[in-house]
């Protein structure tokens, strides 16, 4: 099969009937395959998270961009041209990965002077 034909085929459902509603003044879509609910923005023109049920609750618009925080706490972030939710990388998630990476190298190196030492 052709992908662009696949593509197409697959971003139709958008516009189905099936999967849309008009509720309190706005044009619902609910993917049939998350549960996730999307309103459209006649600003923007573009499908956009609902905050509210078949979707993460506590959605929050920033003025840049759509997050949310689960029950553990990570925070997501929209990604409006994939249309997905992705953990929000920040200056301490860098923070914490760089010391983490830090420490298991350091860790690694006194196993390997370990393992050398009693091996001779």
């Amino acid at each position: 099969m052709d992908e662009k034909k696949d593509l197409v085929s697959e971003k139709s459902e958008i516009g189905n009937a099936k999967y849309c509603s008009y509720v309190d003044g706005l044009y619902v879509y609910k993917d049939p395959q998350t549960s996730y609910e999307y309103a459209w923005d006649e600003q923007s023109k573009r499908w956009l998270p609902k905050a509210s049920s078949g979707g993460p609750s506590g959605v929050q618009f920033d003025g840049q961009s759509y997050n949310y925080t689960d029950k553990d706490g990570t925070v997501y972030e929209w990604d409006q041209e994939k249309s997905a939710w992705f953990p929000k990388v920040n200056s301490l998630f860098f923070f914490i990965h760089s010391a983490f990476a830090v420490f298991l190298t350091q860790v690694g190196n006194q196993l390997i002077n370990f393992c050398e030492i009693n091996n001779n």
